[in-house]
């Protein structure tokens, strides 16, 4: 019986502590990232002998407000390579939506992590690939 009292007070002293968000006088707080702009860049190569189409929405979130944007480049004629306009981006986290024939997908970012963010869509002959990486080695 007083082991199972001993260990009920010590198992809510534990949760008790954790949950106060105690930590070890060691251990330092991890801070935020200070939010940084991005730039966006977009590339589409069509490789297929077919005309595409694609459609893209920008979530933008920033500290003040979101903002979306909804875009599209078209008419993709086959063997040929097509860029958007350079966007750039206030301070805060992104979020691209690439429309394409068969669905969708969805590539995040934030400023802090990568200061310049190329996407880049594939047509293939048998597939579409949508990839995205920072320019900026971040």
């Amino acid at each position: 019986m007083y082991r199972r009292r001993m260990l009920t007070v010590l198992g809510a002293g534990l949760a008790a502590g954790s949950f106060a968000g105690c930590a070890d006088p060691g251990e330092q707080a991890t801070s935020t990232p200070t939010p940084r702009p991005s730039r966006l860049r977009i590339r589409v190569e069509n490789e297929s002998d077919e005309i595409h189409d694609v459609t893209f929405r920008l979530d933008v979130r920033t500290a003040g407000a979101d903002r979306y944007e909804f875009f599209r480049l078209t008419a993709i004629e086959p063997g040929t390579t097509r860029e958007a306009d350079p966007r750039d981006l206030e301070a805060g986290t992104y979020e691209l939506a690439v429309e394409l024939p068969l669905g969708a997908t969805t590539i995040g970012w934030a400023g802090h992590e990568c200061t310049e963010k190329l996407v880049v869509v594939r047509f293939t002959e048998g597939a579409t690939e949508v990839s995205g990486r920072c320019l900026d080695g971040d």
